[in-house]
């Protein structure tokens, strides 16, 4: 696409956002389709109108990567958790009955050595629109990668996977499969969790991002790609 030299100042400052302290953020809309998403960052705010939104919890880097950032001693966490987030929602909920699956390519960054940081989510919703529990997290745990699967409906109980040791800064391909009431986690193309769900009443919605378990440290989760379906 060509941009006339006299408009391009104009095209910056629509595809960009700026702090306080003048650094500049390139929307992550740019060169991902988050049409199906909101955001969910500090405050605790919802962004709902993603088409070049931008800022330092969300923002495209100059190698053109997603960036989810955030210090987790901030203040502003949701209503059902202690812990703040930046974090996209896709915004259709579904039964796991059906057939939905959720593809991304990420790394992981922090600048503490003890920590955890759900990167993707299956979250659980009531028939009324209520938080449930979520049924599924995968998260970092210093530096090695983790699923956490709810076992009853209550979600009293979970359960713990290690799914790879090491993945601390390299780029890793996630895949979350649900289809009749099956669960499948692939990693990297191989298959590494499978749970079957028929114990699971609720609706669910997927979630991708940076949310930390932990009150301290900045964390810049990097996304290559993703698709959702």
């Amino acid at each position: 696409m060509k941009i006339n030299k006299l408009l391009f100042p104009f095209y910056i400052m629509f595809f960009c956002s700026f702090s306080l302290t003048g650094d500049v953020y390139k929307a992550p809309s740019l060169r991902f389709d988050l049409k199906d998403f909101k955001l969910q960052i500090p405050g605790p705010v919802d962004i709902k109108e993603l088409n070049n939104y931008a800022s330092q919890y969300f923002y495209l880097t100059t190698d053109s990567l997603m960036c989810f950032s955030l210090d987790a001693s901030e203040q502003g966490h949701t209503a059902n958790s202690s812990f703040v987030r930046s974090e996209l929602r896709h915004i259709t909920n579904w039964y796991a009955s059906e057939k939905h699956h959720l593809k991304a390519t990420l790394k992981v960054n922090s600048d503490v050595q003890v920590y955890k940081v759900t990167v993707l989510q299956i979250h659980g919703i009531t028939i009324d629109n209520k938080n449930a529990p979520p049924l599924l997290r995968i998260a970092v745990n210093n530096n090695n990668l983790y699923c956490f699967v709810k076992t009853d409906n209550r979600g009293d109980n979970t359960e713990k996977t290690l799914l790879k040791e090491d993945v601390y800064n390299q780029f890793i391909t996630i895949e979350i499969i649900v289809e009749n009431n099956q669960l499948n986690i692939k990693l990297n193309g191989q298959n590494k969790y499978s749970k079957d769900l028929h114990f699971w009443e609720y609706k669910n919605y997927f979630k991708l991002g940076c949310y930390p378990q932990v009150h301290q440290g900045i964390f810049s989760i990097y996304f290559k790609s993703f698709e959702v379906n």
